[in-house]
């Protein structure tokens, strides 16, 4: 496999595996949304199912940009989701605009959706804005547009991610802005015990699976570039170290062959990989490399 430099992105930390295995989908769906928002640090954003993956990564990324946080969660979960810095932490239950009051938020990040949407729309300020990349607790709303159009209100959906997100969660990362919410880890034949567990909604953060290790993996030294197993000879100018790249995670969570990936980076994309040990790791896009660096 390869990828242009422009989408490898090199991180400077000491996280584990599934740590980082937690950040590409959750945390840059996260920042994505903030980015689209424009959210600033005088603003107040409140944040609906924040003990979620994505949710708990907007209320530390918001807090980040030095914004005013209230998170919405249920009643079980409101210490842990204080913990993580949320200035106010509302029941999932209560009345949003009792709790709040009307016309007192800048932004709602809404991935919950479902009877309270309504509400939602109740608490930004004229002007406010509304944004959201899912619906967990169900996609068909009631919408009443006079709390649209007479609040020029700015209704924002997000899919793909923009340019600056990822890079930006990345300077997060290495300057130790944000931190990982890993709830468990699994193995990848426990996906079934994992995803019944997910759905029991007793934990705050990410459940990672931790795939096994490919069969007959050759490390060997190799020179020339981030190779896999039977690759061709290295590509001229590649990066002058020696690796070889397991995949241990990614976006789908799974293995697509038994076989390791081969992956080329050029210079750039490397030169800021810091070594722990004999290992460095590389985000490329949604995936997670780990590069096993020879002695």
């Amino acid at each position: 496999m390869k990828a242009p430099a422009s989408e490898a992105f090199a991180v400077e930390c000491a996280w584990s595996d599934a740590e980082l295995g937690s950040i590409p989908c959750a945390y840059g769906t996260a920042e994505n949304m903030l980015h689209r928002a424009r959210v600033t640090s005088d603003e107040h954003v409140v944040v609906t199912g924040a003990s979620g993956g994505v949710a708990s990564a907007v209320v530390q990324l918001a807090k980040r940009r030095g914004a005013a946080v209230t998170a919405v969660a249920g009643r079980a979960k409101t210490k842990r989701v204080r913990a993580i810095g949320a200035d106010r932490v509302a029941e999932r239950d209560d009345d949003i605009v009792v709790a709040l009051g009307e016309r007192s938020v800048d932004v709602v990040v809404d991935n919950v959706a479902g009877p309270a949407f309504g509400g939602l729309l109740d608490v930004p300020k004229r002007g406010g804005r509304y944004v959201s990349s899912g619906a967990i607790g169900g996609p068909i709303v009631t919408l009443d547009k006079r709390a649209f159009y007479l609040k020029d209100l700015t209704l924002i959906g997000c899919r793909a991610w923009d340019e600056p997100a990822f890079p930006n969660l990345i300077s997060a990362i290495a300057a130790e802005e944000v931190r990982p919410l890993v709830a468990k880890t699994f193995p990848l034949e426990r996906i079934a015990d994992a995803q019944r567990e997910f759905l029991e909604k007793r934990h705050v953060g990410n459940f990672v699976l931790i795939p096994p290790p490919p069969e007959g993996r050759d490390e060997r030294p190799l020179r020339g570039g981030l190779v896999g197993m039977n690759s061709p000879a290295p590509p001229r100018g590649g990066p002058h170290c020696q690796a070889i790249i397991r995949r241990v995670a990614a976006s789908h969570m799974c293995q697509r062959r038994p076989r390791l990936p081969i992956f080329h980076a050029g210079k750039r994309s490397l030169r800021r990989i810091i070594r722990h040990g004999r290992t460095a790791s590389l985000l490329i896009n949604r995936s997670i490399f780990v590069a096993i660096l020879p002695q």
